[in-house]
């Protein structure tokens, strides 16, 4: 597998613009980073994106066919997605982890896109995992509190969110929580 970054030539995917309602303001940088990635792709041959933030995978996959009024011409992954592949075609081998592991679905990657299984996936294939779903989980899942903007406009209400998902995720008994989300990261952290 070889990997190519964009090295600081992508810019934000245009989320925190267009759910504040800054269309135009958007529209530059998903037309700025269609032409960068059309640009690094033609050079190296690569022909998948993918991205570790599901906000900016639902833009991608889903919002900037608006803009441009037409299919990417690239392939667009969430990192589980690719990783799930990756297992499954058996070009990654998992090492053993004696541990118990429980999942929490980002709202953008589960209810939002619909990825439930991959992750799910990934963490089973993990030899030695004892795997414990949370009560509330995939369309029911409970939210971190840090999506959107929430975070920033009502610090008090995120936090009420996050404990409240906290106390289920610590009744798990999990000796590790997994997410694919990094807004969930620093929400449950």
């Amino acid at each position: 597998i070889e990997l190519v970054f964009l090295n600081g030539d992508e810019w934000c995917c245009g989320f925190p613009l267009l759910i504040s309602g800054m269309k135009q303001e958007a529209e530059k940088y998903i037309r700025h980073n269609i032409l960068k990635i059309k640009d690094v792709m033609k050079e190296t041959g690569a022909k998948d994106l993918v991205l570790t933030c599901p906000a900016c995978y639902r833009i991608f996959h889903c919002e900037y066919r608006k803009f441009i009024q037409q299919d990417l011409p690239f392939n667009v992954f969430h990192s589980t997605q690719y990783l799930a592949q990756l297992i499954t075609e058996g070009r990654i081998q998992l090492g053993e982890l004696n541990s118990r592991v429980t999942y929490h679905d980002p709202c953008d990657l589960g209810r939002n896109s619909g990825i439930y299984e991959e992750p799910r996936y990934i963490i089973r294939s993990i030899p030695g995992i004892d795997f414990v779903e949370l009560p509330n989980n995939q369309e029911r899942a409970y939210c971190c509190g840090s999506g959107g903007v929430l975070l920033m406009n009502n610090r008090e209400m995120s936090v009420e969110i996050s404990a409240k998902r906290v106390e289920e995720i610590l009744e798990t008994k999990a000796d590790f929580l997994v997410t694919a989300c990094p807004s969930c990261i620093r929400g449950l952290t």
